[in-house]
């Protein structure tokens, strides 16, 4: 006894599927006397074509230059190479726009440095500035190259500079710095020097101010003559013969010199060709002036006048010796005499 299979295909399954072959060889067999008609094939199903207009554009400048800046800073930050500052992309525009027309901005990167490199970059900064500056003063562009000497009457540009001990090609700023000790040189080395500045005119000039004690004349003394300067002080050999320039010669004084020094004091305060307009200084008292002086100048005139009204009175002597000699004439042996004791008056004597 058999058992049926049900995954086997029975006798009737069989005998069917073989009819329908029979039929169908027999069916293609009675039509082959007409037209053949082939299958119709389904349409092929064709994918839908981009518009050429509707095609992507290409990535523009801009958006590849983004796009790198984009690139650049993740991968900045990734390496850990430094903080980048984030700044404001530019916004996007056409491609017909210039590029001149837009500023690019590209991003900073800052490399942090630690404070003992900060340090070291400032001493470093320090020493190179030091360096330069000491170089500069030792060259010749900081050294005196010329001395300007200034308020001298007496005496002469050289005798200053000696007696200062300033010489040329010395550094200009540390010279000027010690004025003082300058001066204290040049005091002793001449009285006559009262005082002395220095002052920088430019990088290789240096002007030299100085006062005077100005020369007033020669005093008389058992030894000869010797200079005299306004403070009253002596300065100088004693000379047997009196000197050859035009200085007064102070006699008959007494010997405690405050008469000395007071009239000295006075003629000081005189210019220069007053002083040295006068030939002689003769300290002549009375019972009525105790305090007269008796000028003898290089004009030929004597003059009658105070000790303490020398400096205020004596000054106008120009003028009034030249009105004097308009309005007289000397006739014989005679001399003018101008009286400024009390008032300003001239009159004739006989010699």
């Amino acid at each position: 006894m058999t058992t049926d299979d049900p995954k086997k295909p029975s006798t009737a399954d069989i005998q069917k599927h073989l009819n329908q072959l029979t039929d169908g060889a027999t069916g293609s067999s009675s039509q082959s006397d007409g037209p053949v008609q082939r299958p119709k094939r389904k349409p092929k199903i064709q994918s839908p074509r981009q518009h050429p207009d509707k095609a992507t554009k290409k990535p523009s400048f801009w958006q590849k230059w983004r796009d790198n800046v984009q690139r650049q800073q993740r991968k900045i930050k990734q390496q850990g190479l430094g903080n980048v500052i984030n700044e404001e992309l530019p916004a996007e525009i056409d491609d017909d726009e210039s590029v001149d027309a837009v500023t690019l901005t590209t991003p900073k990167r800052f490399d942090r440095l630690s404070r003992s490199q900060w340090q070291g970059i400032g001493v470093m900064t320090l020493f190179i500035f030091l360096a330069l500056v000491i170089g500069w003063l030792v060259s010749p562009a900081a050294q005196v190259q010329h001395y300007r000497v200034v308020g001298n009457d007496d005496l002469t540009a050289n005798q200053v500079l000696q007696a200062a001990q300033l010489r040329e090609r010395q550094s200009t700023f540390l010279t000027a710095n010690e004025s003082s000790y300058f001066q204290s040189k040049a005091k002793q080395a001449n009285p006559q020097i009262a005082s002395l500045a220095l002052t920088i005119k430019n990088p290789t000039t240096i002007q030299v101010k100085v006062k005077e004690h100005p020369k007033v004349g020669y005093i008389q003394t058992d030894l000869g003559c010797q200079t005299l300067l306004d403070n009253g002080e002596v300065i100088g050999e004693a000379s047997k013969e009196r000197p050859s320039d035009q200085y007064a010669i102070y006699e008959n004084f007494p010997t405690n010199r405050k008469a000395l020094e007071k009239v000295s004091r006075q003629v000081g305060k005189l210019n220069g060709p007053i002083r040295r307009s006068i030939s002689d200084v003769v300290w002549a008292p009375t019972k009525l002036n105790s305090e007269r002086l008796m000028l003898f100048m290089n004009d030929g005139n004597e003059v009658l006048i105070n000790a303490s009204d020398v400096a205020e009175k004596l000054k106008y002597y120009p003028s009034i010796a030249a009105q004097g000699k308009a309005n007289q004439k000397s006739v014989g042996n005679k001399k003018t005499i101008i009286d400024l004791q009390v008032g300003a008056y001239g009159y004739q004597q006989d010699f």
